[in-house]
């Protein structure tokens, strides 16, 4: 069982930190949030023992876009003109927000292991990834930082290898979120990124690629490793809600 803000009474803190977060602010403010954001996961990750009795999974994300110097949503130009504060943004808040829980949530899923609830096999712990960790994607401190995510599920897959809880990053393609959609309205999307609209998936795409390996009885064979979701839909045959597939985003280009 995934431990969500919207089922806690620390979501609305919660909630509000990661909007502080996504906004433009100095180091130490950031830090200081992220510090507070690590302790709402500590209370978080309680609040769900105590409600629920057991932790079996734990599925996070979170981003900050970074400081634009123009372009679609602060995610576009060349990284002598985003400057350090584009690293921090995306690393200090992003990748960090992504190791934080695991080192609170890991011990409590070792708890429950072998013993799962639900069609699970067993605990799992997913990432949030992109394509942009594996080639050149919006700009460098971009890419980097999802790197540095897939990185993370290999490394702590490696040290949870004889608790035998898979630890698996997740790639979705071009998602419908409402980043997007204002990138399309502005017109940056299509003279930025250039990718039909037809080819986009919708944000509970990913939800069921993450659903479909968890119940997967062989998922240990995923682990340490990173899993495009529209070819994980081909694999275990789910489409999204109106039937359709979006392609592979390997096979789709960026302008």
């Amino acid at each position: 069982m995934a431990v969500h803000f919207a089922r806690s009474t620390e979501a609305p803190m919660a909630r509000s930190m990661v909007r502080h977060l996504a906004r433009p602010m100095k180091a130490q403010m950031a830090r200081q949030m992220l510090r507070q954001l690590a302790r709402s996961m500590v209370h978080l990750t309680g609040r769900q023992i105590v409600d629920h009795g057991r932790l079996d999974s734990l599925v996070n994300n979170v981003f900050r876009d970074p400081p634009s110097p123009g372009g679609a949503s602060g995610l576009f130009g060349k990284f002598w003109e985003f400057g350090v504060d584009a690293w921090d943004a995306i690393h200090t808040v992003g990748c960090r927000s992504h190791y934080v829980p695991r080192c609170y949530a890991a011990p409590l899923i070792k708890k429950n292991n072998p013993r799962s609830m639900w069609s699970m096999a067993r605990p799992m712990i997913a990432m949030i990834s992109n394509f942009g960790g594996t080639t050149y994607t919006f700009n460098v401190a971009f890419g980097v930082g999802m790197a540095a995510v897939d990185r993370l599920a290999e490394d702590m897959a490696v040290e949870l290898r004889d608790e035998v809880i898979p630890v698996t990053s997740f790639h979705p393609g071009v998602v419908l979120t409402e980043r997007t959609q204002r990138a399309v309205e502005s017109g940056d999307w299509a003279r930025e990124v250039g990718i039909p609209l037809v080819n986009v998936e919708s944000p509970n795409y990913k939800e069921m690629a993450i659903v479909a390996v968890a119940t997967d009885p062989e998922n240990t064979k995923k682990t340490g490793t990173f899993q495009v979701v529209s070819e994980l839909a081909s694999e275990y045959k789910f489409t999204e809600e109106d039937g359709s597939t979006p392609p592979s985003i390997r096979s789709l280009r960026l302008r």
